[in-house]
């Protein structure tokens, strides 16, 4: 069995790291949750500095879009429309052409506005 380390991001949110580097991040109160291999925590770490400008530009009224790979079809986004950071599956729906639409797997990280 491994271990694992449970640090509280604040409200609901969970963060557990288990001894093999595998990280889940879960909402108690949705059971929601983003699973990352370790190397895609490294990819999602590595952006916290974009990631953290983008959410500062929409909590100042600025319109931004900011969508990137973390890995395989995970993506972490900020965007105007929802303030949130948006860490979630997204598939290519393959008969319209490579525009990308998200799945139900993932969850959104609010931020205070």
């Amino acid at each position: 069995m491994a271990l694992s380390k449970i640090i509280d991001l604040g409200g609901p949110r969970r963060l557990h790291v288990h001894e093999n580097n595998e990280i889940i991040i879960t909402d108690i109160c949705s059971k929601k949750c983003v699973f990352f291999t370790g190397p895609r925590w490294k990819r999602f770490v590595g952006m916290m500095a974009d990631i953290d400008e983008h959410v500062q530009l929409v909590s100042a009224g600025v319109g931004t879009q900011y969508m990137q790979p973390i890995g395989g079809t995970l993506f972490v986004s900020v965007n105007k429309t929802f303030p949130t950071v948006d860490i979630r599956c997204w598939y290519s729906k393959t008969s319209i052409g490579l525009s990308l639409k998200p799945t139900a797997v993932g969850i959104a990280l609010t931020y205070p506005n």
